[in-house]
């Protein structure tokens, strides 16, 4: 059983490291929207940490989406369809 128990350890590091990345990104993610709240980029009221964990989902739905062999217009419709209704401080459309 060892061996299987070696490979169980190594398959949960594999996983935590991934996880661990993910977190990584929307971290970052959520830090480089709340720099453009403090520039005013987006209003001060926007939730800074959901809206990048909603980020976040949408890229790892892409990504899943690529992995699985989607024609490139998929993901990057989808990419247009974010940036159009992604949070503005103008209200106005366009």
């Amino acid at each position: 059983m060892a061996g299987i128990e070696a490979v169980e350890s190594r398959i949960r590091a594999g996983i935590e490291a991934v996880e661990s990345r993910i977190r990584a990104g929307i971290e970052a993610v959520e830090s480089r929207i709340r720099a453009d709240v403090a520039a005013g980029a987006l209003s001060a009221d926007t939730g800074a940490a959901l809206l990048a964990r909603h980020a976040g989902a949408i890229l790892q739905g892409m990504s899943r989406q690529a992995r699985d062999g989607a024609a490139r217009e998929a993901p990057d419709g989808l990419a247009h369809i974010v940036m159009a209704v992604r949070p503005r401080t103008d209200t106005r459309r366009g």
